[in-house]
């Protein structure tokens, strides 16, 4: 009787474990690349992080930026997801922009923005001193990791505990 009481607490504690684990989610991230033109050789690079409530081709709203990162020849710098946060032009939505007339991304009080048009012309500034400047800028949404499903552990604990099961009847 105790064994089987702790198989049945084996397979609750798998069943809580699948359950928490199916309702994790990950942040929304975007990879932008651009070509140098001015101030800057080769390709810049950024990265946006959006909460894992944004959804994909919808226009973004301040709640929803989490970082932006930017690096290339010239210099790189980081705009974190707090309440300085300034704002997005309005109506802005990645990757295409679906109309809007760009990406503004603006760090308030420190001349920190980072601005690219529907056209794919792009520029940032750090410090109030332009950085970099470009053309070709496109964003691509990172593809997300295929998540575990949830009833998968539920599954194989329930599998190891009819083996369990049996084993025991037999020996």
């Amino acid at each position: 009787m105790a064994d089987n009481m702790n198989v049945f607490k084996s397979l609750f504690g798998a069943a809580s474990l699948a359950l928490v684990a199916g309702n994790a989610s990950a942040n929304v991230v975007y990879d932008w690349m651009g070509t140098c033109t001015e101030l800057c050789t080769g390709n810049a690079t950024a990265v946006l992080t959006l909460a894992d409530t944004y959804t994909p081709g919808t226009a973004v709203a301040n709640a929803d930026f989490l970082s932006f990162s930017f690096s290339s020849s010239n210099g790189s710098y980081t705009v974190p997801g707090d309440t300085v946060f300034s704002e997005f032009t309005s109506g802005s939505s990645l990757p295409d922009f679906f109309g809007a007339t760009g990406i503004y991304i603006d760090y308030p009080g420190s001349g920190t923005y980072f601005q690219h048009w529907s056209n794919g012309a792009w520029n940032t500034m750090i410090g109030g001193s332009e950085l970099a400047v470009g053309q070709e800028g496109s964003w691509t949404l990172r593809t997300p990791a295929v998540p575990l499903p949830a009833s998968l552990p539920l599954l194989l604990a329930g599998v190891a505990g009819m083996g369990a099961l049996s084993r025991r009847r037999k020996g």
